[in-house]
């Protein structure tokens, strides 16, 4: 049993994998920028752990009767950087003057 647990997770992960791989490609084709690349999921990665730390440590600082300024400038800083990215996915490429063809501003 414990077999087949192990494959059906695996046989999960790998049929998510592929969805990403197909809208990723999808998304390349269609707008010729990938928005799931290995410097995307690390800069969430970053950004997720700057909140979830600013948090800890804001919560931990109000239990303690603590400076609760560092946390919110940890939680202030990721959702700041998140807000950077967003906009830096959202410059997608547009299509020249004469339409034609399509340029990356």
């Amino acid at each position: 049993m414990l077999v087949l647990k192990i494959f059906g997770i695996f046989l999960i992960v790998c049929l998510i994998f592929n969805g990403i791989s197909e809208l990723n490609k999808s998304c390349k084709e269609k707008f010729n920028r990938s928005f799931i690349s290995a410097e995307a999921i690390g800069f969430q990665l970053v950004v997720g752990t700057l909140i979830f730390v600013g948090k800890s440590w804001y919560k931990s600082a109000l239990t303690n009767n603590g400076d609760i300024l560092n946390g919110q400038l940890l939680i202030g800083l990721g959702i700041i950087s998140g807000i950077g990215y967003i906009i830096h996915l959202c410059e997608l490429p547009r299509p020249k003057e004469d339409g034609a063809s399509w340029e990356v501003s």
